[in-house]
């Protein structure tokens, strides 16, 4: 957009942070409960009794910084070709480099790779993407990787240590803007919602406080759609945006022009009448409007599901449906230690009489 106006042994615990007491339960945060409802969740002590029951997973996952993970836990990565454990460690900056023992959240890897000072306004200063981004690339990468891990443990009967780099991830995802800059010398920064190669491109201001409606005129035929939609205006007519080229070299013309039109209207207006012709548009809605998109209750993107704290509540779903197989949430986030019995006595194949032990020992809360 341009400057034309375009722009089982359940426990809670709390942490710092909340109101009144200064605590708030962690169970409830938003991001838990977000993020966490495919989740198991068991408890293990951090001290010599819990560390004999971490020594059993065949696959250990970790994402603190170097050193972190051998001060908690000395044999974390102690001979893993035998037992074969698969050890998968993907702190910020990987366990080795210069770099390695700079820590953070997603947020910094993700402005570290060069998210931020692509993603925001020209004028100013970078905004980011949405969300701890690295912590979201992550995790379908080490997908992949620890089923590979694992064919290969069952092929040759070996372990191994996966050192994944969040930083290095993320970078894929930019993989056009760095050969941009090593082919064509050309350095990307922020340019709002414009895009390299279509105009009009951006989010476009409509009748009502805040109202908006994306557009995108990505192909010549959508641009002769485009305009007559707004009823070959005169403007239209001018030679600079007879091609694409021109459009972009003019697009803050053209915003204003397009800024003026939709103004005039409301954004589901200005969707419906371009979408008839064929022009890529769709309104910009607020929480509150996804509630109630008909499109997202037809696709049953929502989940109601039952939360241990703040009872049922709506879920965000799958972005995708597989046709014979309902493949929605199932389960809301869990408790600190709520599958402690099923962790410890299916996936860990731990006795009842050593769980037993277990929890006499306080290796378990």
């Amino acid at each position: 957009m341009g400057k034309g106006g375009c722009r089982g042994g359940t426990r809670r615990r709390g942490f710092g942070g909340g109101s009144g007491s200064g605590e708030t339960d962690i169970v409830r945060t938003q991001p838990l409960s977000r993020l966490g409802f495919v989740w198991k969740s068991s408890e293990v002590l951090v001290d010599p009794r819990g560390v004999s029951l971490d020594l059993r997973q065949r696959i250990r996952p970790e994402n603190t910084i170097p050193y972190k993970a051998e001060k908690t836990n000395p044999y974390w990565r102690a001979d893993y070709e035998w037992p074969p454990i698969i050890i998968v460690s993907t702190c910020l900056m990987g366990q080795t480099g210069p770099a390695s023992d700079f820590a953070g959240y997603g947020f910094h890897a993700g402005s570290v790779a060069g998210f931020y000072e692509i993603t925001g306004w020209p004028d100013l200063p970078p905004d980011g993407p949405f969300t701890a981004l690295t912590d979201v690339i992550a995790p379908r990468m080490l997908a992949s990787t620890i089923v590979a891990a694992v064919d290969h443990r069952r092929r040759t009967g070996q372990g191994q240590f996966i050192d994944a780099a969040q930083i290095e991830m993320a970078l894929q995802s930019l993989a056009p803007q760095i050969m941009d800059y090593n082919i064509n010398g050309r350095v990307v920064t922020r340019n709002g919602n414009r895009s390299d190669n279509a105009a009009p491109h951006g989010a476009y201001p409509c009748s009502g406080e805040d109202q908006w409606c994306a557009i995108a005129v990505e192909t010549e035929d959508q641009w002769r759609g485009f305009k007559t939609v707004l009823g070959d205006p005169d403007w239209v007519q001018d030679s600079r945006f007879d091609t694409v080229e021109g459009r972009l070299e003019h697009q803050d013309k053209l915003d204003q022009h397009v800024s003026s039109w939709s103004a005039g209207l409301t954004p589901k207006e200005v969707m419906d009448r371009l979408q008839q012709e064929g022009v890529p548009s769709g309104v910009v809605q607020r929480s509150s409007d996804l509630m109630q998109d008909p499109q997202l209750k037809h696709r049953k993107f929502f989940r109601d599901l039952d939360h241990i704290e703040t009872g049922v509540l709506p879920y965000t779903g799958h972005m995708f449906n597989i046709r014979g197989y309902d493949n929605g949430l199932r389960f809301a986030a869990p408790a600190l230690g709520q599958h402690n019995e099923h962790v410890l006595k299916e996936l860990l194949g731990m006795s009842e009489d050593e769980i037993t032990e277990a929890i006499i020992a306080e290796a378990l809360e």
